[in-house]
């Protein structure tokens, strides 16, 4: 069996076109990015491709991208002096150095958000035991003391253990 083309339908899923199915289905999920972090430092290369590229366009306007990426790249290999990539690696050493400054910042604002982040959820936490408490009585004994029978005392209220279902807790 051949694959079907471009836009035809799977046998097995006629609701679905072979991308879709390929979408859904894809094996790696990426690791999300916060958008505060500092972005990577280029290198020397992309230092020169970014001067060169708009010069190369302009006057070679027939070659497409992918002629022009390895025309650059036999650019930087063959004709360039080592001079000229030593002033590339320069630059480039002064933006790494920039972003690791950036890094350390970032990280530093990073966990202060993070440790805010902790006592927030603390205080609701506390919040929320604090809700529940009011609402729920602290000793199961007091809910039946209305009605005249009693409880021995290790039957707290406890949200893990169900007084009924244990039987030291059994009204008597």
């Amino acid at each position: 069996m051949a694959l079907p083309d471009d836009g035809e339908r799977w046998p097995s899923a006629p609701d679905r076109t072979l991308e879709e199915t390929y979408m859904r289905h894809s094996r790696f999920k990426r690791r999300k990015v916060p958008p505060s972090k500092p972005k990577r430092p280029v290198t020397g290369y992309d230092i020169f491709f970014r001067n060169t590229y708009p010069q190369i366009k302009k006057n070679n306007p027939s070659m497409t991208q992918p002629q022009i990426y390895s025309y650059i790249g036999r650019m930087w290999r063959e004709n360039t002096t080592w001079l000229d990539r030593q002033i590339c690696y320069d630059f480039a050493d002064d933006e790494k150095d920039r972003y690791y400054a950036e890094v350390i910042e970032w990280r530093k604002k990073r966990e202060k958000m993070l440790e805010f982040d902790r006592e927030a959820s603390k205080t609701v936490i506390k919040r929320r035991e604090r809700r529940i408490a009011e609402i729920q009585p602290q000793n199961v004994a007091e809910e039946v003391r209305g009605q005249g029978q009693a409880l021995p005392q290790k039957c707290r209220y406890d949200e893990r253990i169900n007084s009924r279902d244990v039987d030291d807790c059994k009204i008597q």
